[in-house]
């Protein structure tokens, strides 16, 4: 009986300890005992006391990932994993690190929880196996469990993990995290609801649904972890997350200051447009000082007669005047009385100098034409294309659909791009596009840009970067049923490794649909395709990329013409296409030059002329005369041509095409001028033609060569301009007009002198052989039309009437403070829309891209040549990552990028400096030691 009383004791006691064990917590799984088909290994079911951690490697793993658990009460470290199920959780946490790494609380935060579902020692409490199934060896595993969690921790972690930032993609790394919402439509449950995922990730052995409670259920207990926000270390040992991925830690308020608004910039006084109003006031006082001095000269009556210049300011004005009359009278003499040797020497010149036009250099290339060498932009763009190369060769279409109604899925409705018809077409061409010239081995292939394709490895077509959103169902013509959902889930998560195209990388959503209203993509009307080609420095090794755009340009003009179906419009463009329509459009451009010179010949014949009656017409005319003046003005622009292309000054096709305009209305005005005083002035009897001549030059010669000089000078000014379209067009006119002068002045007068020796004789123009048979042709001066509107009625209606004359003062005035008003409101800058012509296919590609491009260009931050990176000091000033300066470069730019309404950054900036960092951190990477800032 006594042996009996003490086994019932000791059986007392142990059941005693083992209900204070339970009460206290256990194990709900220890060891691994099941792997499915996937891979995925799944945790033994076991409700035992924590067993006692032995194993040295385990050990190291607990203290390196559950510091906090890695305590010994003097019986042993005890845990309820085995070193198997710490090997999988750290291979898990892993890949957390290679996201979360650069902020420590936040992967802390994240870590500790994991922590302890997987090796707590009191799981009962908070952890309810879900779903309890068998291997083979009839041995219970865990398939499903449910975990109470404090929601306060959730949220924490969640806010210590939202900023963090994806150096490699520059997006919130919580993109590739919180599937398939995204990280603007995550938040703390959607978060851990992806985490515990089993079908959506691949790297969740079993399914984990998190519950959130906030006090104990009566069964369960919530898991509480104290966090730490991500703008304070962690502990002792680590630091406070960075500006970049923790806005709490940027210096000041975060963002930069943001810059005014434009209603702050506008200057209004009284609620009205400021400058308005202040011209209104200066107008009102000008008319009544205006009206006012009026008013007191008409009482006062003044004698301005009296009023006489100095003396010596006279003589020296009419000493100057005469001296330059002499010198033209004399001139004129001398060269309308040799008109052959004038006109054949001059011929000889001007051959010469047109020869030079033959090496004249034209450029098309929009950056040559409008930004100058020595910008900021253009250096600074030269000193990126000569290092990194250019930027990618970008061909581009866009499509429409048109007339789709909205796609009902799952009870929402979607824009009309997700129509699987309209889906099928746009893959269709995009597959035609990705062929084009393959089989003569010029494909696209050769020359695309093919990121994970190792220099000097074959390149696919497969291979190439192509932003379009059949990348998001793999190119896979076959539409399943669930694509809508696949398309959108991707969308949201261009980063998923089951959403990344098969040229290995993301497409964009910005890039490839347009068309919506905010940042909605399942609402939109329209997609690109976008076709990244490989750009270089070196204009030959861009040949081949110019060949395949030629014969993608004449594919998309035959398709939108004869194939594309009625449900979409397409407007597309290749890289040279701008280029290509430039000169396209210079070309069409010759026809309209012909055509203004032919029509201002005409006038010029008729206008030049004198009408004295239907017998003397013939010998009145001037169409030699005209003809000769066009072809003066056309000599100046050959020789102004001639002159750059000896020069070698590169020139633009506008130049070319606005310089015959400009000369030709500056010097028909020369032509009028000196034909019409040359008619006015009768030869006296005992004067030849070419004294006759040479007095016409004398009057008007001073008055053609300051209006030359003066145009000339105006135009010499322009070409101060840095803008080399500017520049040259305003050098070529100076040359040309100053050509198209000297000109005038020779070959001109010996023509005039020619035909006024012609009809003086009564012969024929044009037909100078023929002699008229009216005896007497007359020397009465005959105005023509205009000269009489002028003398008799225009000029004697605005002098005539002091009230005329007034009320004209006052309008120019008020022209003028109106003008003074609205140039501020000009906008300044070159559209260009305003460069194609108006049946351009560019022209309808910037207005679709204008339409449903929902992403900027790109922008790069180029750190020139001279740094020391291996410096800590210098590392720190660049990198933005934990241990770099608080004002680093990469910290300001990620704060541009905070302050949307002081700066473009749609997203921040991605850093090499930092990748690299990142990359060396992790333990797979194969540089030993890890390198890290500062």
């Amino acid at each position: 009986m006594k042996c009996v009383r003490h086994l019932t004791l000791l059986f007392l006691l142990s059941l005693c300890e083992y209900s204070t064990q339970v009460e206290d917590g256990h194990c709900i799984w220890y060891g691994q005992c099941f792997t499915d088909a996937k891979g995925k290994i799944k945790n033994c079911y076991r409700t035992i006391e924590a067993p006692v951690l032995q194993d040295p490697y385990g050990l190291q793993i607990l203290n390196k990932r559950c510091p906090h658990l890695n305590v010994d009460n003097g019986t042993g470290i005890h845990t309820c994993c085995n070193t198997a199920q710490l090997q999988a959780m750290d291979e898990k946490l892993q890949l957390a690190e290679g996201i979360l790494k650069r902020c420590t609380s936040c992967v802390r935060n994240l870590m500790r929880h994991i922590c302890e579902f997987t090796c707590s020692t009191t799981q009962n409490k908070f952890i309810e196996p879900a779903e309890l199934k068998q291997n083979p060896a009839n041995e219970t595993y865990i398939n499903a469990m449910n975990v109470y969690i404090d929601p306060a921790y959730m949220n924490e972690t969640y806010d210590s993990c939202r900023q963090v930032v994806m150096p490699s993609s520059g997006g919130p790394a919580l993109g590739s995290m919180c599937i398939p919402y995204g990280a603007e439509d995550c938040n703390p449950e959607r978060w851990f609801e992806y985490m515990g995922n089993e079908e959506l990730s691949d790297f969740v052995p079993f399914q984990i649904n998190y519950i959130p409670i906030a006090e104990s259920n009566g069964v369960y207990d919530p898991l509480r972890i104290e966090t730490k926000p991500c703008s304070e270390p962690y502990d002792e040992n680590s630091a406070a997350c960075s500006c970049l991925d923790c806005e709490a830690s940027c210096p000041g308020s975060g963002g930069l200051a943001p810059l005014p608004s434009e209603a702050d910039e506008e200057f209004q006084i009284a609620g009205l447009y400021g400058l308005g109003f202040v011209m209104g006031i200066v107008y009102i006082v000008l008319v009544v000082a205006f009206l006012s001095l009026l008013f007191l000269l008409h009482r006062i009556k003044p004698n301005f007669s009296r009023l006489h210049y100095p003396r010596f300011m006279t003589s020296l004005e009419g000493t100057f005047n005469s001296a330059l009359q002499r010198f033209f009278a004399q001139w004129g003499t001398v060269f309308a009385s040799h008109p052959a040797l004038v006109l054949f020497a001059s011929s000889w010149v001007v051959a010469a100098l047109v020869y030079g036009a033959f090496d004249l250099q034209v450029t098309t290339d929009p950056v040559e034409m409008w930004a100058s060498p020595q910008s900021r932009s253009r250096l600074e763009k030269e000193y990126f294309d000569s290092r990194f190369e250019p930027f990618y060769r970008l061909e581009q279409v866009f499509v429409k659909a048109v007339g789709i109604q909205k796609v009902k899925w799952d009870g929402k409705e979607y824009g009309p791009v997700f129509n699987d018809t309209f889906l099928s077409v746009v893959f269709n061409l995009q597959e035609r596009i990705q062929r084009l010239g393959e089989d003569e081995g010029k494909g696209l292939n050769t020359i695309c840009n093919a990121p994970l394709v190792a220099a000097g490895d074959a390149v696919s077509i497969e291979n190439c970067t192509v932003q379009s959103v059949w990348g998001y169902l793999k190119n896979s013509p076959n539409l399943t049923e669930g694509y809508i959902d696949t398309m959108m889930r991707c969308i949201q998560n261009t980063y998923d490794y089951g959403c990344l195209a098969p040229y290995g990388g993301p497409v964009e959503p910005g890039l490839a649909l347009g068309g919506l209203e905010g940042s909605d993509f399942s609402q939109a009307t329209g997609l690109s395709i976008s076709f990244m080609v490989n750009n270089h420095h070196n204009k030959t090794a861009q040949l081949p990329a110019m060949e395949w755009e030629l014969r993608f340009v004449e594919f998309m003009k035959n398709w939108t013409e004869k194939e594309m179906p009625d449900f979409m419009s397409v407007a597309f463009s290749a890289e040279r296409s701008i280029q290509d329509e430039l000169e396209r459009e210079s070309e069409a451009e010759i026809v309209t030059v012909v055509i203004s010179y032919v029509v201002m010949f005409a006038y010029i014949a008729v206008a030049l002329g004198q009408f004295r009656s239907f017998k003397t017409l013939l010998v009145d005319s001037k169409v030699t005369l005209g003809v000769g003046g066009i072809v003066i003005v056309l000599m100046a622009v050959g020789c102004t041509l001639g002159i750059f292309g000896y020069a070698g000054v590169t020139t633009t096709l506008l130049t070319i095409e606005v310089i015959p305009f400009l000369v030709l209305a500056v010097g028909v005005d020369n032509i009028f001028i000196l034909v019409q005083t040359h008619q006015r002035e009768e030869r006296r009897k005992d004067e030849t033609h070419a004294e006759h001549v040479g007095r016409t030059l004398g009057r008007v010669g001073p008055s053609m060569l300051l209006t030359s000089v003066s145009e000339a000078s105006c135009f010499l000014i322009g070409a101060l301009s840095d803008m080399p379209a500017v520049r040259t067009f305003a050098l070529y006119a100076t040359v040309a007009l100053l050509l198209d002068f000297i000109f005038q002045i020779t070959c001109f007068v010996s023509l005039l002198a020619v035909d006024d020796r012609r009809q003086a004789a009564k012969r024929f123009d044009v037909i100078c052989c023929v002699v008229s048979s009216e005896k007497k042709v007359g020397s009465r001066k005959h105005d023509n039309l205009l000269s009489y509107v002028f003398e008799k009625c225009y000029a004697p209606y605005l002098l005539g009437y002091p009230w005329v004359r007034v009320i004209v003062v006052l309008l120019f005035l008020l022209w003028l403070c109106v003008s003074i008003c609205l140039f501020p409101l000009a906008e300044a800058g070159l559209d260009q829309e305003l460069s194609m012509p108006e049946d351009s296919y560019v022209l309808v590609y910037f207005q679709y891209m204008k339409d449903l491009l929902s992403m900027g260009p790109p922008v790069y931050f180029v750190v020139k040549a001279g740094l020391n990176y291996s410096d800590s000091d210098i590392q720190n000033l660049i990198c933005g990552g934990q241990g770099c300066n608080a004002d680093s470069l990469s910290t300001h730019l990620y704060r541009a990028h905070l302050s949307p309404e002081s700066s473009y950054l749609a997203r921040p900036a991605s850093s090499w400096i930092d990748d690299y960092f990142d990359w060396t951190t992790l333990e797979s990477c194969c540089s030993k030691p890890p390198v890290f800032p500062g």
